[in-house]
């Protein structure tokens, strides 16, 4: 009876311990322990690809209160949300069919409108056909780190939708983009037309939150800040200096391949 209390006490430390190890780990690579340094936020991120172009023509979908749309540094920037502080009060495909057929390009778009999955995926399409051959798209919202926060509705504060399901799905079925998840402030994944290989399902392999927990790192081509800065401008300089940095856009992420594709919308 002792020896089985022991085993079991032993079990549960350890579980504890592996627990703490992951959360640290996790931590660490979200930021946000670096002494001195405040986490990366996705005010950052845009910022950061709008010293590609002083002239950067930003375009927002999910404005809301405006905190973020009034905070990036673009020359031109146009708004889109329904009930938003932007010029443009009508929804995401309004606004698309609104500039249909017209020449309207944008350098930067950054998405962070309704989070369901299968609105994401025109989001994201609409954008392309709209972003300038070496623009990028920055999307909200990409790496849950709880179930809880991943439902295709609210129950806590934190909600990030399913969006993670419309980024995957692009990882499994175009090999003509360059995509990864940057570990700052819920994911945010950064779409580029480029090369990547195909993430693909071993038969069998059901698309949800454990397969995500499995794969997380492979699925979303995870990358840390300092990476981000790193690849965006000089893989050489240190992070002070690359956040300085006016060099064109790395072309092309490392990707991570796995072995066929499924409806990663569905659950």
């Amino acid at each position: 009876m002792r020896l089985g209390k022991c085993i079991y006490s032993l079990r549960t430390a350890n579980n504890l311990i592996m627990r703490i190890v992951k959360i640290i780990k996790h931590l660490i690579r979200q930021n946000h322990i670096l002494a001195g340094r405040k986490p990366m936020r996705r005010t950052d991120i845009l910022n950061q690809l709008v010293l590609k172009n002083r002239n950067s023509r930003y375009l927002e979908i999910g404005v809301r209160s405006g905190n973020n749309f009034q905070k990036v540094t673009a020359k031109h920037k146009d708004g889109v949300d329904p009930a938003g502080k932007c010029d443009y009060t009508m929804t995401s495909d309004e606004f698309f069919l609104f500039i249909k057929g017209t020449d309207r390009i944008y350098d930067l778009i950054f998405i962070d409108g309704f989070h369901g999955a299968d609105q994401v995926l025109k989001d994201i399409e609409n954008s392309l056909n709209h972003l300038d051959s070496n623009g990028t798209i920055v999307l909200h919202d990409c790496n849950p780190v709880k179930e809880v926060h991943q439902l295709k509705k609210p129950v806590t504060s934190t909600w990030n939708g399913t969006v993670w399901r419309a980024f995957a799905h692009l990882r499994m079925t175009r090999d003509d983009l360059s995509m990864c998840v940057v570990e700052a402030d819920h994911g945010c994944g950064i779409i580029r037309r480029g090369i990547q290989k195909k993430f693909l399902l071993s038969p069998g392999e059901i698309i949800n939150y454990a397969f995500l927990e499995v794969n997380r790192e492979g699925l979303l081509n995870l990358i840390t800040p300092k990476e981000f800065l790193s690849e965006y401008c000089n893989i050489s300089m240190g992070i002070k200096k690359a956040s300085a940095c006016y060099s064109p856009l790395a072309p092309v992420f490392n990707s991570r391949v796995h072995s066929s594709t499924a409806n990663i919308t569905k659950k």
